[in-house]
């Protein structure tokens, strides 16, 4: 009995160490996915771009207009999830990696003690990935909706990585003097648009678009909204350091994420001795 409880860990143990052998084998695949995608746009508008009053004001208010743009973003964050408004808070560590040309990123998250998610837009395709460590994978989701949604989310966050919202592929619309539509293209099958709502004296305070949500049903088109808080010079930048978004449905919200940025570090477009 003994000697076979011996084997038995040892095979666990084994079959443990390859799975995370696999798992970080499959992060690093994304990132260099990610970080070799070839460049695709022309990066800031000139240098006189007629942006609306509130947009204008919140660019300047956030240090966007000074020095060169971003190139790659590292934020490390905490926070809480969880899939259903009955269901319990499970708490979460996260790396998120963002390339501002091409536009995309890689969300690696460790939730509880056990699940690990990766949540990917690279060269324009989005991916969900879960699983238990790296034994099992419980949710592995793609398709031209989640496609949209990961491009949704790329804008929604931009706050993080605030030069990107003076990319000349976002055209602007204002709504009034506190919101204006921001619109992303990446091409006749990929766009998407969402309203940034800003206070009077320069902060966006959040952000509002329908969104794909993946239900029992299949991908449906719901209203959807991320909420900035806690703005702090970052580097150069005066970016949020906490958030949560909300899906609206229509038996009620959904709040699924609240989140605080411990760390976030920039490379510019012109400075590649970080890459």
């Amino acid at each position: 009995m003994i000697i076979f409880l011996q084997v038995l860990t040892v095979t666990l143990v084994l079959l443990l160490g390859a799975s995370l052998f696999r798992l970080i084998r499959e992060r690093r695949a994304l990132l260099r996915d990610l970080y070799s995608a070839p460049q695709a746009g022309p990066g800031r508008v000139s240098q006189e771009p007629s942006w609306p009053e509130p947009v204008a004001r919140y660019l300047a208010w956030a240090g966007a207009l000074e020095g060169p743009d971003i190139r790659r973003a590292r934020i490390v964050q905490r926070g809480e999830f969880r899939t259903e408004a009955k269901k319990r808070w499970m708490g979460f560590r996260a790396e998120q990696h963002v390339t501002a040309d091409p536009f995309g990123f890689v969300w690696l998250a460790a939730i509880g003690g056990l699940i690990r998610v990766s949540d990917s837009f690279i060269q324009g395709r989005g991916r969900m990935r879960a699983g238990l460590l790296g034994l099992m994978t419980v949710v592995d989701s793609q398709g031209p909706d989640l496609d949209r949604g990961e491009l949704i989310r790329f804008l929604s966050e931009a706050p993080w990585y605030p030069t990107v919202l003076a990319d000349s592929r976002i055209a602007w619309e204002g709504l009034d003097n506190y919101s204006a539509k921001a619109s992303l293209s990446l091409g006749p099958e990929m766009a998407v648009e969402g309203i940034f709502h800003f206070s009077g004296d320069g902060p966006v305070m959040h952000f509002s678009a329908e969104r794909p949500m993946d239900t029992k049903n299949g991908f449906v088109n719901t209203p959807w909204s991320a909420y900035y808080y806690d703005f702090r010079k970052t580097g150069r930048f005066m970016i949020p350091r906490q958030g949560r978004a909300v899906w609206h449905e229509k038996d009620g919200d959904l709040e699924y994420v609240r989140l605080e940025i411990k760390d976030a570090t920039f490379t510019n477009r012109e400075d590649k001795t970080k890459e």
